[in-house]
């Protein structure tokens, strides 16, 4: 069921490329990555602190108007939290849906959806890297919004900032962790390149 929805969410992100596509004078493609900076949080989640990581993908603008733009971007973000000995990573296939709003040419402000497909789960530290998806139980799928702006140096060069706020438990409910709520906040810098 998850991976339906998730397959049917990729599928639309994609028929909306198409479909923004064809008027070539309102679309950007563009090529986006840099530094996430993720934690968890939840109710006896304690003495953790940030990972910094990645992420990397790709985007289509669209204009809406002369002041709104929709963009949907599919991208691999590296995600988790670290603690005096461990790093707990998480990867997702994120897919973001935001909505765009230009004051002028140079700055933007943008929010929106962000749906996550779980790539896998993992604990590492000196010694070793161990796969964990199946021991914490992870959920396949995972939603969050974004919040963001957006600082543009050229019609091709922008720099943006965003913050998800995870949404959805990131555990399924299982016997030992009934009452956890644990879920992904990340930060993003990227630096993006639109054709």
């Amino acid at each position: 069921m998850i991976k339906r929805l998730f397959l049917v969410i990729t599928i639309t992100t994609c028929v909306l490329s198409s479909i923004f596509a064809q008027d070539g004078k309102k679309t950007k493609f563009g090529i986006k990555g840099g530094l996430n900076l993720s934690n968890i949080y939840g109710k006896n989640v304690e003495n953790n602190d940030l990972r910094a990581s990645f992420h990397l993908g790709g985007f289509i603008e669209y204009a809406l108007n002369n002041n709104w733009y929709i963009q949907p971007e599919i991208i691999y973000s590296q995600q988790g939290t670290t603690d005096t000995s461990n790093t707990f990573e998480l990867n997702y296939i994120a897919v973001p849906l935001m909505f765009k709003y230009y004051f002028n040419n140079k700055f933007n402000i943008e929010f929106g959806p962000q749906f996550n497909y779980s790539v896998n789960a993992k604990i590492k530290n000196d010694k070793v890297s161990l796969d964990i998806s199946d021991e914490i139980n992870q959920k396949d799928f995972t939603a969050g919004i974004n919040f963001g702006c957006g600082v543009h140096f050229s019609s091709h060069l922008a720099i943006y900032a965003r913050y998800n706020l995870g949404l959805t438990n990131i555990i399924k409910e299982n016997e030992h962790l009934l009452d956890e709520n644990i879920k992904n906040i990340v930060f993003q810098l990227s630096l993006a390149f639109k054709f």
